[in-house]
């Protein structure tokens, strides 16, 4: 799965996901708070398509006189039809398939109506409110250590004021066993100097937050395999490493 998952939400929503699909998104979104900003969006957007899709598939026939909605005009309506003069305005009659296509045309430009709206105000709201923009400050690449050699990671820094948000992505981890999991750990190499982050989530993908000066102390980023036995220490099980490195803009 991609970092963020706002391109699985839509299926979320109408229920397209495997359950092992849904199971990773629903975890992403546990850790990850814009994109369960960006749910809520997608949400409401999902909710205004399905009013819209009722109001267009209700009948608007309502100006013949007889037969239902679905049925040609009879002989009889179409010879009062031509008596009309040309300038007197005429009803037409409107197929119940020419409605469906109506209204799926209404639901495609109602999509795309919602969807620039809302990305526009989500802009607008975070300049009016001057909310910093978080910036990319680091990037890291995970190699395997104490795991297969198809296994790694990435991680991306972003930075926001004095607190750093953490992304972490991993692939190929060996299964956990049920009294297993992975621990995110900061890592200064030169003295060997380790402070615990968190729990991996079982997606293999988290998201952390740190205090600036915190992680400034550290160069480095561990995954370790851990017991679930009570013991916090570090298991001296790593199963990926790598250097941090500074973005420069």
């Amino acid at each position: 799965m991609t970092e963020h998952v706002e391109a699985e939400l839509t299926s979320l929503l109408t229920g397209e996901l495997s359950r092992e699909e849904t199971i990773k998104v629903a975890a992403h979104l546990d850790e990850c708070a814009a994109c369960a900003r960006a749910l809520i969006a997608t949400s409401v957007a999902h909710g205004s398509l399905l009013a819209v899709v009722k109001a267009e598939a209700r009948p608007r026939d309502v100006g013949l006189s007889a037969g239902p909605p679905d049925r040609e005009p009879s002989s009889t309506q179409m010879r009062d039809r031509s008596s009309e003069s040309d300038d007197q305005p005429r009803l037409r009659y409107l197929p119940s398939r020419a409605r469906q296509r109506r209204a799926r045309i209404a639901v495609v430009a109602a999509a795309v109506i919602l969807i620039a709206s809302a990305s526009v105000g989500i802009a607008l709201a975070g300049r009016g409110s001057g909310t910093p923009v978080p910036r990319v400050a680091a990037l890291a690449s995970l190699h395997h250590l104490d795991a297969p050699t198809q296994a790694a990671g990435a991680v991306t820094v972003r930075a926001l004021g004095e607190t750093r948000e953490m992304l972490i992505t991993t692939k190929r981890l060996p299964k956990l066993l049920p009294d297993q999991f992975y621990e995110v750990w900061l890592l200064q190499p030169a003295t060997n100097k380790m402070l615990p982050v968190g729990v991996l989530p079982p997606s293999g993908s988290g998201s952390f937050e740190l205090a600036a000066v915190v992680m400034s102390q550290f160069s480095a980023i561990d995954v370790s395999l851990q017991a679930n036995n009570g013991d916090p220490a570090h298991s001296s099980r790593s199963v990926l490493r790598g250097l941090v490195e500074a973005v420069t803009t």
